[in-house]
């Protein structure tokens, strides 16, 4: 058995020699790159990528894939807001149940669990590749998210939905990078 070179240790960390390259040579150029305001925007902007990479990287650890996730998030978020801007219409009563932030968020992540079950469904029972079949959930997902919100943005969230994104138990960390302290 023979040991790994230099060059073989340093191809194995080039991804992360090469993001303290570029830290070091942003701090260089620019002074306000290690203040707390830089750092809080940064955590504000990765905030939702960091979430998804989590669940994303125990995916790949297990040996599978999924394509839909992006897809699914979409049609989570479409659905989430559309409960809490418009509501559910029950025309038969005439009347419709409005929807707290926190309902909201439940409806959401219920949606996204319920896509997470089908993929999960498909890939163990039927036993289809992940790839194949997250790809065709990223599609159905893809093509729900544009039915339900007619190809339009869904604003007015009001500040207490705003909040989850901008403001938190931290300050001004958004509250889901700073649910990962407490957790």
């Amino acid at each position: 058995m023979t040991r790994p070179s230099i060059r073989e240790h340093l191809a194995k960390l080039q991804a992360l020699l090469a993001l303290a390259v570029m830290v070091l040579a942003l701090s260089f150029l620019n002074d306000k790159f290690f203040k707390a305001e830089n750092a809080a925007n940064v955590a504000r902007q990765i905030s939702v990528n960091l979430c998804l990479s989590i669940g994303m990287t125990m995916i790949i650890i297990a040996g599978g894939i999924d394509l839909s996730v992006g897809s699914v998030m979409a049609l989570s978020a479409a659905v989430a807001a559309s409960a809490l801007t418009r509501g559910v219409v029950l025309e038969r009563f005439d009347s419709v149940i409005q929807f707290t932030p926190a309902g909201a968020v439940i409806i959401g992540v219920l949606v996204g669990a319920l896509l997470g079950m089908i993929n999960g469904l498909v890939v163990t029972r039927l036993r289809l590749p992940p790839f194949v079949a997250t790809l065709g959930m990223l599609s159905i997902a893809r093509g729900l998210t544009r039915l339900w919100t007619g190809g339009h943005p869904i604003s007015d969230l009001g500040p207490e939905f705003g909040y989850l994104g901008v403001g938190g138990p931290m300050g001004s960390m958004p509250a889901s990078l700073a649910s990962f302290r407490y957790s």
